[in-house]
């Protein structure tokens, strides 16, 4: 409900926003090559995506798509 309502009130502000559910935006992450991480679900979620640093250790591309954990252990890439 929160959510469909801050749409109505951008839209009669005409803010041109666009917003996407978690684990879409994490999906558009690994399809820009990145890993697709989300941190905290919910309303105010938060997305990180990962860049590959490892000589010859790839991205996964679309068919790894992005979950709460996608190709990786997320504590251990956040440093914990």
């Amino acid at each position: 409900m929160r959510g469909r309502a801050l749409v109505a009130v951008e839209g009669l502000a005409r803010m041109d926003s666009r917003f996407f559910a978690d684990r879409e935006l994490a999906d558009l992450l690994v399809d820009a090559g990145l890993r697709g991480h989300v941190v905290d679900p919910g309303f105010g979620y938060t997305v990180v995506g990962v860049q590959a640093t490892g000589a010859g250790e790839a991205a996964p591309a679309a068919a790894g798509r992005a979950t709460g954990d996608a190709g990786g252990d997320a504590d251990a890439e956040r440093g914990r």
